[in-house]
């Protein structure tokens, strides 16, 4: 792919991960649902086989969507730390080929030391409730490991009908 190709898929994919971000930053209870939207948009990248173009979405996107959105944390923090790596870090272990068990072990542990950073620096998950405020550790490590491993299944197959869609359009 050419490079001028890369540069305006790259730019394309930043301007829509940027937008979603600052929209999932303005509307809390959509925040979750647009970090996934936004790391959907970095498949694109992907299935053109350019890192470069991917990372620099990821990275581009998240700073655009702090500094429009009067530096909000809470949506560009989990982002960068987690959301938008994941589909780069997924495509990276299925070309190595690295041991899907292994694979699965190593994003879960990311994905939880993520939301636990996420929880001490940012107010994502603060609640009323005394039962969460004592537990929140727990249920954010167990919880989340049982989440992930349905999203990081799910994701495959978000990534194989990106690869599929690009293929047909030619983009």
């Amino acid at each position: 792919m050419k490079l001028s190709k890369v540069i305006a898929l790259s730019s394309l994919c930043t301007a829509f991960c940027a937008v979603l971000l600052i929209v999932g930053a303005f509307f809390p209870t959509l925040s979750y649902s647009c970090m996934f939207l936004a790391s959907v948009v970095i498949l694109l990248p992907l299935s053109k086989g350019t890192y470069k173009g991917a990372i620099l979405t990821v990275i581009a996107s998240a700073l655009l969507s702090f500094v429009i959105a009067s530096f909000s944390f809470e949506t560009s923090l989990p982002y960068i730390l987690f959301f938008g790596f994941h589909p780069i870090v997924n495509k990276f272990f299925k070309e190595k080929k690295v041991n899907r068990f292994l694979g699965y072990f190593i994003k879960d542990v990311w994905f939880v030391g993520a939301m636990l950073i996420c929880y001490f620096v940012t107010d994502m998950f603060i609640t009323d409730n005394e039962f969460f405020k004592k537990y929140m550790i727990y249920i954010i490590i167990f919880g989340g490991s049982l989440i992930f491993i349905a999203y990081d299944y799910m994701f495959f197959y978000f990534q194989r009908a990106v690869d599929i869609i690009s293929k047909r359009l030619k983009i």
